[in-house]
């Protein structure tokens, strides 16, 4: 089985294209493996998508997931969802971990206008442009992302 970057089989992702198409919720994906796609190979844990959905479809949605081979990672995720918008699942085929942010902001909604598609093999993956990715980053904030120091220092993201 191919890998789209060091540890991540194609299949999981491709089962979260497939459910995405069919529950008809837009998304693409962010984190280690859209650096990946869009740069050079990186190690990563898990998957992370962003991912457009109204907030009164999400338990039907995840319900649509496990026929997917996606469960939740917690008790009562859209409980967790609605305090900090991100849906933890576990593809339970391969047991890859899948964090899919729900998109809130409208900068996010124009970054999906500009998705590319990046082929590997005979499938296509959705990631943002490299300057939309630098800003999504550059959005979490999180200090393995390059958020500056307490000292000042210069703010080094990195995809």
């Amino acid at each position: 089985m191919a890998e789209l970057a060091p540890g991540i089989p194609d299949e999981p992702v491709r089962d979260l294209l497939a459910w995405l198409r069919k529950s008809k919720v837009r998304g693409f994906l962010i984190g280690g493996l859209a650096a990946s796609l869009l740069g050079r190979p990186r190690y990563t844990r898990d998957v992370d998508a962003l991912v457009f959905i109204d907030e009164k479809k999400w338990a039907a949605f995840l319900d649509q997931g496990r026929a997917f081979s996606f469960i939740p990672r917690i008790d009562d995720p859209v409980a967790y969802a609605h305090r900090v918008r991100v849906f933890l699942l576990r593809h339970e085929k391969s047991s890859l971990d899948f964090d899919l942010i729900v998109a809130g902001i409208p900068f996010e909604e124009e970054i999906l206008s500009r998705v590319r598609k990046i082929k590997v093999g005979r499938s296509a993956y959705p990631v943002p442009t490299p300057e939309d990715f630098i800003i999504l980053k550059a959005i979490a904030n999180r200090p393995k992302d390059g958020r500056p120091r307490k000292s000042g220092a210069e703010c080094r993201v990195s995809p």
